[in-house]
């Protein structure tokens, strides 16, 4: 059985990281040049690539990786909400929000994605937060399916959903 598993960004994995955006950039168009910087500023700036190995090798930024057989499998990018100003939404700043996933093979999307958000969740309630907020950018549906399936419910339509941690 192929398991997939997650990894907390870090320096070492940003290889990895830059996979993952590449295969991105292929499949939509909103996510050139963006490498996961469109939430966390105002505007996405030309440099946003090497802005973001900066952040990853600071470990200022927070994410999981996943991995299926030693290959990268996809992304998952949280946040406080506090410290994203790109993204307009009225939401406790003092919990976490998922603002930005990817997955590299859309055929494994479901499977990736329950996995990462598990994985969001238990990092979440570790660090003690008492709700994790979910961006589901442009109506996704099988982000939504995965989502309600793990216990989120809807919150300011379906833009946001949140899940309960305690």
């Amino acid at each position: 059985m192929n398991v997939i598993e997650t990894r907390i960004v870090g320096s070492d994995s940003w290889h990895d990281f830059d996979t993952v955006m590449q295969e991105a950039a292929k499949q939509s168009k909103s996510c050139q040049n963006c490498y996961c910087f469109k939430h966390r500023v105002e505007e996405v700036p030309e440099d946003s690539k090497s802005k973001m190995r900066a952040l990853i090798r600071s470990g200022k930024a927070q994410g999981l990786l996943s991995y299926k057989e030693h290959k990268v499998t996809g992304w998952v990018a949280f946040e406080k909400v506090e410290d994203l100003p790109g993204l307009e939404v009225d939401l406790d700043a003092r919990n976490l929000l998922i603002h930005c996933y990817q997955v590299v093979d859309p055929e494994e999307s479901k499977e990736v994605l329950r996995i990462l958000l598990q994985g969001v969740a238990r990092r979440a309630a570790y660090l003690e937060y008492d709700q994790l907020y979910l961006h589901v950018k442009d109506g996704d549906e099988s982000l939504l399916a995965v989502a309600k399936k793990l216990g989120y419910r809807e919150e300011k339509g379906q833009e946001i959903l949140v899940c309960a941690l305690s």
